[in-house]
């Protein structure tokens, strides 16, 4: 019990120097220098973000900004392989969400190490680093790779980037609205069902080669560190690679260990390279519902994937705050449908393209009316906007479902309904009212609601004026991220009343 209480104490020791480090070297218009690998720069039109390290600070920051000119525009589409920026900008530590359950980068990123950010302000010069670690050529092969993809159809570019590559484009949530409110997103993040869909096609192709199977073994147990990178290194990846791996070591030495037993080494070793993982909801999803899998191992798959959505329900109401109906014969339907026949055409698919074969657009047309059907379904309704319960709610639900998992009987289902119905009339039927400012920039927007939820007024909406926007570009939204997440984390649906002060961009612009 000792050594990870030590280990705790020791990550934030750690965490507590880098930010003091941070702190004393924060300041307005500094030149900073940062190394930056190719897959971790994102540009859109003239806007660009990316994580980056700072040698200066021994630390990993965040920095974004716009390109002002054609000049820094070539400067950053220069950066091919690891190279290091040189910019004038201001280095802060990360901004707190100023709503309450909006998107908090500040914790998002503290929970992986990532303390500081960069708002750049001009880029004066990009020079190559020539020193690289196997880290480093991992990350240029998915440069590479993601960079293969840029000229196949739009919809298998964008299946190949988030199912191979563990990339998710600024287009990718307005592309799968049908698949997020059915609550199928996690198909699209790099999991369990993904890697073990792998390994076996790449053992099934070695074995026609007649290459051992120890062989094989041996070959997964060094590549599949790499791959993790490859695959975007996503914290839900993390859990898969490290169960794979202990599977496979067991197996060379001869022991003998459970599949809980497994489960429980990756969690432990999750732990020891970095505890605030387990507060990311990709996370904490990716271990609880592998959790339950192995204990719903002796279910058939319909009642395995019906207790696997009760378990990792109340995850998803503390984090997303709705959930459609629909979305529990989605993941019975679609998720054997998914791995059986959409994961392989998107294999298919991207070998084709990379070789400039034939039918490349029949298998993107074959994933269009996919994503299309979903759309249609996602229309039907059923979708409810929960709330947010508590933490402590939450646990209580867990350990619930987990009880009836081990043991279904009625006393322990009664429970858990009564506790999802009460937390439900809780949230929907506050006994006080209340009155919120939100934090819009500019402009203004308040919310006034009476007791019981028996008025809801707001009160302008926000909006960025768009004064230096060009012709074409695209209107940028955050009343989702802002105001929109609130609402629906108390439960609220609909508005009875908004009241509009004047026609000014930035208190009405998110209505009009």
């Amino acid at each position: 019990m000792l050594i990870p209480i030590l280990i705790f104490m020791l990550y934030q020791h750690n965490e507590k120097t880098k930010l003091v480090n941070l702190n004393q070297n924060c300041g307005l218009s500094k030149q900073v220098k940062i190394e930056i690998l190719p897959d971790e720069l994102k540009i859109n039109e003239n806007k660009f973000h990316a994580i980056g390290y700072v040698p200066k600070i021994n630390q990993k920051v965040v920095l974004f900004g716009f390109s002002k000119n054609k000049q820094e525009q070539q400067l950053l589409k220069s950066i091919k392989t690891k190279s290091l920026i040189e910019v004038t900008g201001d280095l802060s530590e990360l901004e707190k969400a100023p709503n309450f359950n909006q998107f908090d980068s500040n914790l998002f990123y503290g929970n992986q190490g990532i303390h500081g950010q960069i708002k750049v302000r001009q880029i004066n010069k990009v020079s190559y680093d020539y020193k690289r670690t196997v880290s480093d050529i991992m990350h240029l092969i998915r440069y590479m790779g993601l960079q293969r993809t840029s000229k196949f159809p739009k919809t298998l570019k964008m299946y190949v980037q988030s199912l191979l590559f563990g990339f998710k484009n600024s287009d990718f949530k307005d592309n799968m609205l049908g698949v997020q409110q059915l609550g199928l997103i996690h198909l699209f993040s790099i999991s369990g069902m993904h890697v073990y869909f792998l390994i076996n096609f790449v053992m099934f192709m070695l074995s026609l080669l007649h290459i051992k199977r120890e062989s094989i073994d041996w070959l997964l147990i060094f590549v599949l560190p790499g791959y993790f990178i490859v695959a975007g290194a996503s914290v839900g990846l993390l859990r898969v690679i490290l169960m794979v791996e202990g599977r496979l070591g067991v197996k060379k030495f001869g022991l003998y260990f459970t599949r809980l037993d497994i489960w429980s080494f990756a969690l432990m070793i999750n732990l020891l390279i970095n505890p605030m993982l387990l507060l990311q909801f990709g996370c904490q999803l990716s271990y609880i519902l592998s959790f339950a899998l192995i204990y719903a191992n002796h279910l058939n798959n319909v009642k395995r994937t019906i207790m696997m959505n009760v378990v990792g329900l109340p995850f998803i109401l503390f984090n997303l705050y709705e959930w459609h109906i629909l979305s529990l014969l989605a993941n019975i339907l679609i998720i054997p449908f998914f791995s059986l026949v959409i994961f392989p055409i998107v294999i298919i698919g991207y070998f084709l393209a990379i070789f400039n074969l034939p039918f490349v657009h029949l298998v993107n047309n074959g994933l269009l009316i996919f994503d299309k059907i979903m759309i249609v379904v996602s229309k039907f309704p059923g979708e409810i906007t929960f709330g947010k319960p508590i933490m402590l709610v939450v646990i209580g639900m867990v350990i619930l479902s987990l009880l009836i998992l081990g043991n279904p009987n009625l006393k322990n289902k009664i429970l858990l309904i009564s506790l999802f119905v009460l937390t439900f009339l809780m949230i929907h039927f506050p006994l006080t009212g209340e009155i919120t400012f939100f934090d819009v920039g500019q402009g203004d927007s308040t919310l006034i609601r009476q007791p019981f939820n028996t008025s809801i007024t707001l009160i302008d909406t926000g909006g960025k004026p768009n004064f230096f926007a060009k012709e074409g570009q695209k209107t940028v939204y955050l009343a989702p991220e802002t105001s929109i997440r609130y609402l629906k984390s108390i439960g609220i649906n609909h508005i009875d009343n908004i009241c509009l002060s004047h026609q000014d961009a930035d208190h009405i612009g998110y209505i009009i």
